[in-house]
Order: C-alpha cells, then sequence, then structure tokens
C-alpha cells in the first residue's frame, strides 16, 4: 500500500495509516542466503533487482535506460548515441555446478499462458545480471538457455563493459568514446596499457 509521508514540519490532515508487517519482508533478509522456495516465491524482486542494477551500470556509464511497459518482450529501451536497443534483463541469484545459469524465455510456470521462447526480434541485446556478484554479462545470443562460469566473474567485474562492447559491435552499434578506425577511445587504451 502507498503512504504519502508528510512534509517536514506539517501534520498530516489526517492520522497515518499503521504500516502492516508486511511493508518489509524479512524472509529475503538474508539474501543471497535464503531458501529456494523463498527467492522463487520473489521471483519479481529478484528481476526488478537485475533491471536495477542495469539501470545502474547503464547510468554510470553515461547510457540512458528507459523502462518499456511489462507487456513487452524487452524490458529495457537503451539509448546508446543515436540508436535504441531493445532490453531483456535476466536474473540469477545461484550458481549450480560452477555455473550461474539463465532461461531466456518468457511467462511463469504457473501462469495461465505458461512459459515460452521469445519470438525473432522482441530484443536485441540480452543482460545476464548475477545478483550476488554485481556483474552483468551481454550478449546477443537468442539462445534461450545461458551461462556464465563463476570462473567468469572476475574478468566481468574487473572489465564491466567488455561483453556490452562485444554485444555492440555484434549488432554494429558503434562504441561510445570510439572513432570509427581509430582504435580504442584513449582512455579505454590507456586502461588496456594498465591491465598489460
Amino acid at each position: 500500500m502507498a503512504v504519502q509521508l508528510p512534509l517536514a514540519g506539517l501534520l498530516p490532515a489526517h492520522p497515518l495509516p499503521a504500516l502492516s508487517d508486511d511493508a518489509c519482508d524479512a524472509s529475503l533478509w538474508d539474501y543471497p542466503d535464503c531458501p529456494t522456495e523463498i527467492l522463487l516465491r520473489h521471483a519479481k524482486l529478484t528481476g526488478a533487482a537485475g533491471e536495477a542494477l542495469f539501470d545502474s551500470m547503464m547510468l554510470r556509464l553515461g547510457l540512458l535506460p528507459l523502462e518499456i511497459p511489462e507487456a513487452n518482450g524487452a524490458d529495457r529501451l537503451l539509448i546508446v548515441g543515436n540508436v535504441g536497443l531493445k532490453v531483456q534483463v535476466k536474473a540469477t541469484t545461484h550458481s549450480q555446478d560452477g555455473v550461474y545459469r539463465f532461461s531466456a524465455s518468457k511467462g511463469y510456470n504457473r501462469g495461465h499462458i505458461g512459459v515460452r521462447a521469445y519470438e525473432a526480434g522482441e530484443f536485441d541485446l540480452l543482460a545476464l545480471a548475477v545478483l550476488p556478484e554485481n556483474v552483468i554479462a551481454f550478449t546477443t545470443s537468442k539462445r534461450t538457455y545461458q551461462g556464465i562460469p563463476t570462473t567468469a566473474i572476475p574478468a566481468l567485474r574487473l572489465r564491466p563493459r567488455d561483453t556490452l562492447e562485444e554485444a555492440l559491435r555484434d549488432l554494429g552499434v558503434p562504441i561510445p568514446g570510439e572513432t570509427p578506425g581509430a582504435g580504442l577511445h584513449p582512455v579505454a587504451a590507456g586502461a588496456a596499457e594498465a591491465r598489460a
């Protein structure tokens, strides 16, 4: 339930409603160390967390992520230069056998339509958010099942733009800061030299 809090120094016209115990769901307080049934019950929150991580990363890179209504095949419209890309964000909470797994499908097992594959053109870019590691890998692959080995996490953390830049190149989208034919942007070139 939405509650409008009073402005500082002003008294509300009527008493504030009492907040129920449901206002803060303590079952997720120990995330990521929550039982699977708790994580499944809060799948919408997990998805929203993945989208928020994506938004945060894009904004920090100077890109504009725009929310798209839920009924569409994409979660965000990402503005890169003068190009709009439809982005589907998938989030995961745990690894299995050394791999963070993602299902790039839409719908819910218990929903009236069930789970189905995305149709061609519903999204351009797939963002795979590994929530407990706070990293995202990007791909243009439309495969239903995707995975990120746990061994790839340090590289994603060290160079968070690498998979995004690779995906943008696959889509033919100019990389921000790069001059076509001039090689890496000076900042990126300096960072590459520092890593070598």
